[in-house]
């Protein structure tokens, strides 16, 4: 119940893999680890503790690999066992504020996150923790042969946390500038933008099939720091679609051909550009150089590479 089995004939580094499902990031683990992974979700929260302990004491693993599952607070005594291996927790988007699982694992080992906020503050708390971005399943958000790709997408919720999310205000105005600049290319989808016209959730395959179709997508998330960007991007680029992203610190060092804007201005400036008939092969191939990066660079199996290395690091 919940645990993929490992290959007892490996003689790999053991980890054990505490997760919601993602066969993407399963399958790149499986090849460079003597690989177990328990589904969270798939466990009574009742027994978690004393589930996770078992299992861990049968397998013995060398390393313990939490990505962060939100209300997945363990006991002490638990934590206490699971760091008799090297335990990593991987959090692969911006937390404010903290929930107390990700401060209670930060005691026992390394906490890598996507983002140099909650890096720099679990850092000047003593803890270790660095850095190591999130990818995205290629399989599912891949290009779609032979589709006339057409219009402009942005693919986003719009939840009012109660968190001070630094642009979120300029995701909104965007949205209405793009709405009033292009009422016959613009397409939003998502949650809670109200009177914003949004053609509502699309879930994952569909989400695939949208930016897939679109000739543009746009990437913008609520925070604007060092190096951090959603899934947006990655699946966008996945999905060999020409990807106009805002201009966050550190987006050049990371998907060096992308087309940044810094304003409005200049995101009608790159969209009117591209738009003409007469620079589509300067498009098309912008997206193809990107795309191909994202397989090279961003893909699970330069994450866990990545996260090899990180454990050397620190370990």
């Amino acid at each position: 119940m919940g645990v993929c089995r490992p290959n007892p004939t490996r003689s790999m580094k053991k980890l054990l893999h505490i997760t919601f499902e993602t066969k993407a990031m399963d399958d790149a683990l499986a090849k460079e680890f003597n690989y177990l992974r328990i589904v969270f979700p798939q466990i009574p929260k009742e027994n978690i503790d004393t589930y996770i302990c078992n299992v861990f004491k049968d397998f013995n693993p060398d390393i313990v690999l939490k990505e962060d599952v939100g209300s997945l607070d363990l006991k002490e005594s638990t934590l206490k066992t699971l760091s008799k291996a090297f335990m990593v927790q991987w959090t692969q988007d911006i937390v404010i504020p903290y929930r107390k699982p990700i401060l209670e694992y930060a005691k026992y080992g390394l906490s890598l996150f996507s983002n140099y906020i909650n890096i720099e503050k679990l850092k000047d708390a003593g803890y270790k923790a660095d850095f190591l971005m999130s990818s995205e399943d290629y399989d599912l958000y891949a290009p779609i042969k032979g589709v006339a790709k057409r219009g402009i997408v942005f693919i986003a919720n719009n939840y009012d946390t109660g968190v001070n999310m630094p642009i979120r205000k300029s995701r909104e105005d965007m949205v209405d500038f793009l709405r009033e600049e292009y009422p016959n290319d613009f397409s939003l989808y998502g949650n809670n933008w109200f009177h914003r016209g949004s053609k509502g959730y699309v879930g994952f395959k569909n989400e695939a099939k949208v930016y897939s179709e679109a000739l543009m997508a746009i990437n913008i998330s609520q925070f604007n720091t060092q190096r951090y960007t959603s899934n947006r991007m990655y699946k966008i680029l996945g999905c060999k679609t020409f990807c106009l992203s805002h201009a966050y610190p550190g987006c050049e060092v990371d998907f060096p051909d992308v087309e940044t804007f810094n304003s409005f201005e200049e995101l009608k400036y790159t969209i009117d550009y591209f738009l003409k008939p007469e620079n589509r092969a300067e498009l098309d191939n912008i997206a193809d150089k990107t795309h191909k990066h994202a397989l090279k660079y961003h893909s699970w199996d330069a994450r866990v590479q990545q996260l090899k290395s990180l454990i050397d690091k620190w370990s």
